[in-house]
């Protein structure tokens, strides 16, 4: 089935007021759902101000029906759930600060590939070249201080790369988490400097979870060292380096039906690319077979007779489980509330009412549902609402089973 956006068509939807008197889940969503996250580690402050503002553009570029989140990580960091307030969104992009990158320990130029091969592989090839490029002195005791303290300090730069790269891979499982939560297809935007892992079982964890929450990752890849003024002396290894923190950005790309992009400047091309491509996808139906119960993951290819086109497709499938445990209706009702998607199950009609609280300065907020389908019998359900203000407060909520009956007719 091919799924095309038509932009005109809902900002002509969006137009037209006939129906903005109440709000309903009877007809299903239109929009896209759309995700700009930020890895923070090792980004600078303020030096990420040019691709956030052509990725407020890229906004621009969308549908007034899509949903879209801005979510920046670890903490603390901007995070607007999903929207289409595109205001808001530029705000808090406008917002992230970015936190300041650790210091290189020692006094050493060491790159990160040295460190990690003389540290994690113990290289005595590497540890040589970089004892002769880096101590100065002919005294072999002074010699051999050097190079224990060439040792101490690779130690502490390949520990620090795996905390910065355990730390991003946190951050991103947890987004994940989160979005599979969230009915329907996702793009994310995935805005980082590097993550260096190689670890393939934290890779296919990843993927998985991608997998779960119907989330594409397309990795826009910024280099904020290169040319820094900052920096007095550049690595010696700065290309293999490099390569380091892309090798795990390229993996969770390829396997999440995303790509990865280098960005030159203020990444506009790219994000006016990636519009493009999210604008239409062809969703596909796989016949289960009885021998695909067998193990958890299935390789899938998918391909086309058309020449010079490149496909982006899941490589695998995991088939869900035929049985799954019984949720409790509070437990229901907490994801329909997170949702930022009408639930088509339960069919409902919103509309609310506001009037000055008589005495106060207050607004007395009255809410009107119509629940269900017409002829529906009377009986207890867990009904349950929230209130969330412009500064994702939440100033009124409710939970809790109530009896319903029938209105008049």
């Amino acid at each position: 089935e091919l799924i095309k956006v038509n932009i005109e068509a809902a900002k002509k939807q969006v137009a037209d007021k006939t129906d903005s008197f109440y709000t309903s889940n009877l007809t299903p969503p239109q929009g896209r759902q759309i995700v700009i996250a930020v890895d923070q580690v090792n980004i600078r402050p303020g030096s990420l101000r040019p691709v956030l503002d052509a990725a407020a553009r890229f906004l621009d570029m969308l549908s007034p029906l899509d949903q879209v989140a801005f979510i920046a990580y670890p903490e603390p960091g901007p995070r607007v759930n999903f929207t289409n307030d595109k205001l808001r969104l530029k705000r808090a992009m406008q917002g992230l600060v970015g936190q300041q990158p650790r210091a290189r320990p020692g006094t050493y130029n060491i790159g990160v590939s040295e460190a990690i091969n003389m540290e994690e592989r113990r290289d005595q090839i590497v540890l040589a070249a970089v004892v002769m490029r880096e101590c100065r002195s002919n005294d072999p005791r002074q010699l051999a201080q050097c190079e224990r303290d060439i040792m101490s300090e690779s130690s502490q730069i390949a520990r620090n790369s795996r905390e910065d790269a355990d730390i991003s891979l946190r951050g991103l499982q947890q987004l994940l988490e989160q979005l599979a939560y969230v009915d329907g297809p996702k793009s994310l935007i995935l805005i980082s400097e590097g993550l260096a892992t190689s670890e393939t079982n934290d890779m296919r964890h990843l993927v998985r979870l991608a997998g779960a929450a119907r989330t594409a990752i397309n990795v826009m890849s910024v280099d904020l060292r290169r040319g820094d003024v900052t920096v007095a002396e550049q690595p010696p290894t700065e290309a293999e380096d490099r390569r380091i923190l892309m090798q795990g950005l390229e993996a969770i790309a390829s396997m999440s039906r995303g790509s990865l992009y280098h960005i030159a400047g203020t990444g506009e091309p790219i994000f006016e690319r990636l519009a493009s491509e999210i604008s239409a996808y062809y969703l596909l139906g796989v016949e289960q077979k009885p021998s695909d119960l067998v193990g958890d993951r299935h390789r899938i290819d998918v391909e086309v007779r058309r020449n010079d086109v490149t496909i982006r497709s899941r490589q695998a499938f995991v088939l869900s489980p035929s049985r799954t445990a019984k949720r409790s209706p509070a437990d229901n009702l907490r994801d329909a509330l997170a949702s930022p998607f009408a639930i088509s199950g339960l069919p409902l009609r919103v509309t609310t009412f506001a009037q000055q609280d008589p005495g106060t300065d207050k607004v007395r907020l009255v809410i009107a549902a119509q629940i269900g389908e017409t002829g529906a019998k009377p009986g207890k359900f867990t009904l349950g609402y929230l209130v969330i203000d412009d500064q994702n407060r939440i100033p009124a909520s409710f939970g809790g089973e109530v009896a319903l009956t029938p209105g008049a007719g």
